[in-house]
């Protein structure tokens, strides 16, 4: 019975910090995480593409396999991580590359993490 209490008070807490960072204004240097449903070879040439010289957005590390990339936010302004990820899915709508899902619990040691087990699987 403790154990389920403690699941729900730690759910709970988890869900709550998740909301409020989401509320809050990130600062320049923070990134963002999404997971693409198909990321190709030719997804990363159209990314590196269409975010160079962006002077809000930098592509950082693509995990192809794991579908999932980072972007770092060079110029935050007073923006919310969900407003920045809604920036830069305004600017691929502009392609043909399949919206990605926000990842807004991820942070670099996840991102390594997800990206290391996808290479071990075949």
């Amino acid at each position: 019975m403790r154990i389920i209490c403690l699941c729900v008070v730690l759910a709970t807490t988890i869900m709550w910090a998740g909301t409020a960072s989401a509320q809050t204004p990130v600062e320049s240097d923070h990134m963002l995480y999404l997971e693409f449903p198909q990321l190709e070879s030719n997804t990363y040439d159209v990314l590196t593409k269409k975010f160079a010289g962006n002077t809000t957005y930098a592509l950082g590390e693509v995990c192809q396999k794991a579908k999932v990339v980072s972007f770092k936010i060079l110029n935050a302004g007073n923006k919310t991580e969900a407003q920045h990820f809604e920036a830069v899915r305004a600017i691929l709508a502009t392609t043909n590359i399949n919206i990605p899902d926000f990842l807004p619990t991820y942070n670099d040691e996840a991102f390594l993490n997800r990206c290391k087990s996808s290479r071990l699987r075949p």
